[in-house]
């Protein structure tokens, strides 16, 4: 299922692609619109030979190509732009030229008009250089041109990149210029507005739950509000203005940060460890790569590119997609709502890049539509988080239900168990009465002597433990006998008395326990007295 679904994607992006292609080959690559009465001629490029100045490079044959995407890859020696303008109107007028590709590290333009055989002052911009130093003030590279009534002029750029060298190149008059400008910066404060929010909202609940997922998120979040400020130039142009010796690398390494982090938290999010195979293990190498891609960026940039970091991001893209995709068809419930946000952004992205390629005309849409793709993500992602919250409660509310299930049985079974002994209890004791009754009744119907000798036995036992005690509790008689004199046969007669008394109750009772042995049952079985002896 999810490999059938990117085949189809990846076939329906071939067909889109093909019929896009002829219709940027057949369009000028400067957009001119909102230029009206400025005739725009086709842009022509030439590779390297910076270092010859602008005046070799109008005499010389440098082999000029005609511009049919404006996309030129990488080219560490440079390239030189050019293409004709011709003022229409009947009055001086005043244009703009945008280069919305604010990370090209240095732009210079000239603009050579043929009729007086001379050269415009140059004008200088560049994420290499501050802001102050540009021309026009703004997050895009823009220069002002001034023709006059029925002028010709040729315009000539000095391009350098250590990054991708793009071009999309627009001219508009100063109205379009002002609104344009309103609107990206409309646009960009509704993007940056909207990811605040969700990076606070991330925030607290990584203090509340402290957990890593969550910080992950945050990490990505601002990877990716840092690589679009450094791709649309706001970065800049508010963060860094002054341009510190770093910034010509931004680019490159907001975008390795923004494939690198997103993976991480894929791995911890998703769980992908957790079910092994070719998913773990092509995640696990796509996450050293772009490692080993920032830490080239960062120790040895000038190095960098020989990673080919742009060749490998959209495959890169197409293979989160099928990670996604298998672990939802496995039953991964969080991979639903990410395989959605990674189909979203993917489309979004899909477009930007065919349109840098030249498959599709390059326009506000198709330039910045990346942002609308990174928005709708961010907000299916934080959706995903929310929603494992409410599955991570329910699982505990389930948790904590079937514990208390478990103790209320065990209570239960408890509760039964001194029942069924307290009946055990109850029923032995019955049967004790009940052999008492029996007892009882058997030594009734032999007669009353013999209980009549037991009460007397008892009694005199009581008597003679009274009697015993006696002495104890009273003065001393012999003492008392000493100093009165009197002779000695009235103490030993009050002391020879109670053992008198003693031997007569031990013969009584050697006589009286043969005869209630004899008349006493002894239960038989089943609690039954046995039977009677047959004397009876």
């Amino acid at each position: 299922m999810p490999f059938n679904a990117l085949l189809i994607l990846c076939f329906m992006l071939l067909l889109g692609a093909a019929p896009g292609r002829a219709v940027a080959e057949d369009s000028l690559m400067i957009e001119s619109r909102h230029a009206p009465g400025l005739q725009v001629g086709q842009p022509e490029y030439a590779l390297g030979r910076l270092e010859s100045g602008f005046d070799q490079a109008r005499s010389d044959d440098r082999g000029w190509q005609p511009l049919q995407v404006p996309n030129l890859l990488r080219q560490p020696a440079g390239a030189w732009l050019r293409f004709p303008v011709h003022n229409l109107q009947a009055n001086a007028s005043s244009w703009y030229l945008l280069l919305k590709w604010p990370v090209l590290d240095r732009v210079t333009l000239r603009v050579y008009y043929p009729r007086q055989d001379r050269w415009g002052e140059p004008m200088v911009a560049g994420d290499t250089l501050a802001v102050s130093q540009r021309p026009v003030v703004d997050h895009n590279l823009v220069f002002p041109l001034n023709l006059q009534p029925g002028e010709q002029a040729v315009v000539y750029l000095q391009l350098e990149a250590s990054e991708l060298m793009v071009l999309p190149l627009e001219l508009v008059d100063e109205t379009s210029f002002i609104e344009g400008k309103v609107l990206d910066t409309a646009l960009f404060s509704l993007f940056f507005g909207g990811m605040i929010v969700i990076v606070l909202y991330n925030l607290s609940l990584l203090i509340f739950t402290r957990d890593l997922s969550y910080l992950l998120y945050v990490l990505y979040l601002l990877s990716a509000m840092f690589y679009v400020g450094t791709m649309s130039g706001f970065g800049q142009l508010v963060l860094w203005p002054g341009a510190p010796p770093f910034s010509a690398r931004f680019y490159t390494l907001s975008a390795t940060l923004c494939f690198l982090t997103p993976l991480l938290f894929v791995v911890r999010f998703l769980q992908v460890r957790q079910y092994g195979g070719w998913v773990w293990h092509i995640t696990w190498v796509l996450g050293c790569y772009w490692i080993t891609v920032l830490l080239a960026v960062l120790l040895i940039p000038e190095h960098a590119h020989w990673l080919f970091m742009e060749y490998v991001a959209l495959p890169y893209c197409l293979i989160s997609l099928a990670v996604t995709l298998t672990l939802w068809a496995r039953g991964n419930v969080s991979a639903r709502l990410f395989s959605i946000a990674w189909i979203t952004l993917l489309g979004f992205t899909v477009i930007h890049l065919l349109a840098l390629w030249g498959y599709m005309l390059l326009n506000r849409l198709t330039l910045h539509g990346q942002l609308v793709g990174m928005f709708i993500e961010f907000v299916l992602l934080s959706m995903a988080l929310a929603e494992r919250i409410n599955l991570e409660r329910n699982q505990r509310i389930a948790a904590q239900q079937l514990a208390l299930e478990t103790s209320r049985s065990l209570a239960d079974e408890r509760e039964q168990h001194l029942q069924a002994k307290q009946q055990a209890l109850l029923i032995q004791q019955r049967a004790n009465e009940e052999l008492d009754a029996r007892s009882g009744a058997h030594q009734g119907a032999r007669g009353s002597p013999s209980r009549s000798r037991a009460g007397e036995c008892r009694a005199a036992q009581t008597e003679l433990h009274r009697s015993v005690d006696a002495p104890r509790q009273s003065p001393p008689v012999r003492s008392a006998t000493r100093r009165r004199g009197p002779s000695r046969t009235p103490q030993r007669h009050a002391v020879d008395r109670p053992a008198g008394r003693h031997r007569s109750l031990q013969a009584s009772q050697r006589q009286l326990r043969p005869s209630v042995r004899r008349r006493v049952p002894a239960p038989g079985r089943g609690g039954t007295p046995a039977a009677l002896p047959a004397s009876r």
